[in-house]
């Protein structure tokens, strides 16, 4: 798609997928495409002064929806993509080597996503919307305390040790 002038975008009234209201310019028209057939194709960006790079291109088949409506079900959807994301590039989901056995396979799944459900037991109400990446430093971090405690306690008692026997 080509840069389009700001006199072709119109201001749009959204709500996020938490009630808040978002307002987007939009430039929206409907093609067909071969293979695919009839789409609407929705240009969006937050500002009306942003760039090409800022433009976000959504492409749906839905005949009867309004833009509004594309980027509503757009918001509610990159939730998830983000979901989707953390578990992939944070939890390393679908990066284990495993055989075909549907054992492995099934546990190759579940032990990321029961991590993560582990990060959000334990830091999860203290810091609702947090990403797993924040999480996942929280926990590290935590665990380097316990173990220079640890350590410290070890060398303290070594100390009084040798102290005792002096």
């Amino acid at each position: 798609m080509q840069h389009l002038p700001k006199s072709q975008y119109r201001r749009i009234k959204t709500t996020k997928p938490d009630g808040r209201r978002c307002d987007y310019w939009v430039y929206a028209c409907r093609k067909s495409l071969h293979d695919i057939g009839d789409v609407t194709i929705v240009l969006s960006k937050k500002r009306r002064n942003d760039g090409p790079k800022k433009t976000k291109i959504i492409v749906t088949n839905l005949a009867e929806a309004t833009t509004a409506n594309i980027l509503n079900h757009y918001a509610r959807r990159w939730g998830i993509e983000v979901t989707f994301k953390e578990l992939k590039s944070g939890l390393h989901l679908g990066r284990m080597q495993v055989t075909k056995e549907k054992a492995r396979v099934a546990r190759s799944v579940a032990l990321p996503v029961l991590a993560y459900l582990l990060l959000l037991r334990l830091y999860g109400k203290e810091e609702p919307h947090c990403s797993l990446f924040r999480l996942k430093q929280r926990f590290i971090t935590d665990v380097y305390k316990e173990q220079v405690t640890r350590t410290e306690h070890r060398w303290q008692a070594k100390l009084d040790k040798y102290r005792l026997a002096a």
